[in-house]
């Protein structure tokens, strides 16, 4: 990812997140990230990892998103989603997994709209020590 669009997904990650802690470069640089680009700039951001269970089973690991506000309400964040989950499945991953913040309702609406079971919390799953809600889904 050039510089200038790293930067620019700092800032939209700052935005999404202001209570969250700085993350060094070599975050925006760990995770395969998907980016929607706009005349205006970044206008989301999505990253994923892969997981190979104890039982050898592949799944994608739904990381951090944000879209940015001028780009709110049009669907950005359900094809973000919808993107990832793709990823998985052309490369043989039986289920997805996300987490999100209990207060996170568009993202908990989200995930339970897109076929996501809500799995359990999880007590200080963030680095600020907030709570997470683990879904899953089958692919």
């Amino acid at each position: 990812m050039p510089a200038y669009r790293q930067e620019e997904v700092r800032d939209l990650y700052r935005a999404c997140h202001p209570d969250w802690p700085e993350l060094p470069d070599r975050h925006f640089f760990a995770y395969p990230t998907v980016l929607v680009l706009s005349k205006a700039g970044v206008a989301g951001y999505a990253s994923y990892s892969m997981n190979v269970s104890d039982r050898g089973d592949l799944s994608i690991m739904l990381q951090d998103s944000g879209v940015a506000e001028w780009a709110r309400g049009q669907g950005l964040a359900r094809e973000l989603l919808r993107h990832r989950i793709e990823i998985g499945r052309s490369v043989g991953a039986k289920c997805a997994v996300g987490m999100t913040q209990p207060d996170n309702a568009a993202m908990l609406h989200l995930l339970r709209t897109e076929g996501f079971d809500e799995i359990r919390s999880i007590p200080s799953a963030y680095p600020d020590g907030r709570d997470g809600v683990l879904f899953i889904k089958g692919l």
